[in-house]
């Protein structure tokens, strides 16, 4: 993904609502907004009760298809299971 697509979202209005899709763990959730600090800008991605947040740099965004409003990421190793792992499965 080039600097520029990923420049482009830089609202939460833009993709907010956009589904998210992990290339290890497939729909991760639907974006909530984006928390704009400019030290480490990070996507808010709404998981059923769960806020996942996810770093917003371009290592892990793999694709943005603006038609069908979806968000293609790798998320960092452990990430994930980080916020996913119930108490369950301790």
């Amino acid at each position: 993904i080039s600097s520029s697509k990923l420049n482009r979202i830089t609202d939460d209005f833009e993709i907010k609502g956009f589904r998210v899709i992990d290339s290890n763990h497939g729909e991760i959730g639907t974006i909530n907004g984006i928390l704009d600090s400019k030290v480490n800008p990070l996507i808010e991605i709404q998981n059923g009760e769960i806020e996942i947040l996810l770093p917003k740099m371009d290592q892990f965004i793999d694709e943005i298809d603006w038609d069908t409003n979806t968000l293609y990421v790798t998320a960092p190793d452990g990430l994930i299971e980080m916020y996913l792992t119930s108490d369950e499965e301790e």
